[in-house]
C-alpha cells in the first residue's frame, strides 16, 4: 500500500510539473510575435512595434493613394460630363467626387450648374414641380455661394451665381456685387458687361447701362455682339433722353 502510495503520489506530482511547464509554455506563445499576430493580437516589444508602424503606414499610404485616385476619377467624370452638356450625370459625378475633395472650387460650381438645369425641367411641371424648382435653385445658390467661399475670385461661380439670380430667381439686384467683382478681375468679360448693363437697366440706373455698352463697343470685335450693344444702348438712350435732346 506504501508503494502504491507513493506511486500515485508521484504521478501527481508529474502531472503537475508537466501542466506547470505547459502553461508556461503557452504564457511564452501569448507573447510570441508570430503567435500573437496569428491571434489578431498587436506585438509587444518596441522593436516589433515600430516595425508594426512602418509595415500599417505603407499600407495606409497605399490605401490613401488609392482613395485620392477614385475621387480624381469621379471628378475627372463629372469635368467630361460638363463638356458634353450632360449636367445631370456632372452633377451626380461632381456629389461623389465631392466626398473626396470637399473644398473643391470646381465641384461646388458643377453642384450648382446641375441643380439649375434640372430646375429648368422642373419649370415645366405642375405644382410639385414647382416647389421642387424652387429647392432646387436654393440650393443651387448655396452651391455656387460654397464655391466662393473657398475662392472668392471664381470667375464661373461669380458669372453663374449672377445669371441665377437675374434669369431664375427673379432677384437681379442680388446680382449687382457678383458681377462689379468678376469685371473687377475679368476686365474684358463682355457677357458679364452685358449681364451688369440688364441689371443696371432694371434698377433705372441707365447711363451706367449705356456706359457698359459702350465697354462692349470698346471691347469686342464680334459682330454679333456689337449690334446687340449698340440695340441695347439705343433704347437705353431713348428712354434716358425721353422728352429731351441728346447731348
Amino acid at each position: 500500500m506504501k508503494r502504491t502510495g507513493a506511486l500515485v503520489s508521484f504521478l501527481l506530482a508529474a502531472a503537475t510539473l508537466l501542466s506547470s511547464c505547459g502553461a508556461d509554455s503557452d504564457l511564452k506563445k501569448i507573447f510570441d510575435l508570430e503567435e500573437r499576430s496569428t491571434r489578431g493580437a498587436p506585438p509587444s516589444t518596441i522593436e516589433d512595434l515600430k516595425k508594426g508602424i512602418a509595415e500599417y503606414s505603407r499600407e495606409a499610404d497605399r490605401t490613401i493613394k488609392a482613395t485620392e485616385r477614385i475621387g480624381t476619377y469621379w471628378r475627372l467624370l463629372a469635368v467630361r460630363y460638363l463638356e458634353r452638356r450632360m449636367y445631370i450625370e456632372a452633377y451626380e459625378a461632381a456629389k461623389e467626387a465631392l466626398q473626396y475633395f470637399p473644398d473643391n472650387t470646381g465641384l461646388y460650381y458643377t453642384i450648382g450648374l446641375g441643380l439649375s438645369y434640372q430646375a429648368k425641367v422642373d419649370s415645366v411641371g405642375g405644382a410639385a414641380s414647382q416647389a421642387l424648382r424652387a429647392e432646387r435653385l436654393a440650393s443651387a445658390e448655396a452651391a455656387y455661394l460654397r464655391a466662393l467661399e473657398f475662392n472668392p475670385r471664381y470667375g464661373r461661380a461669380l458669372y453663374a451665381l449672377s445669371v441665377l439670380y437675374v434669369f431664375e430667381m427673379d432677384r437681379p439686384e442680388d446680382a449687382g456685387p457678383y458681377l462689379t467683382r468678376l469685371l473687377s478681375i475679368e476686365t474684358r468679360n463682355v457677357d458679364a458687361m452685358f449681364l451688369l448693363a440688364r441689371v443696371r437697366y432694371t434698377e433705372g440706373r441707365l447711363e451706367e447701362a449705356a456706359n457698359l455698352y459702350d465697354s462692349i463697343l470698346a471691347t469686342t470685335k464680334v459682330e454679333e455682339k456689337r449690334k446687340q450693344a449698340e440695340e441695347n444702348k439705343k433704347t437705353v438712350l431713348d428712354l434716358l433722353y425721353e422728352g429731351r435732346p441728346r447731348p
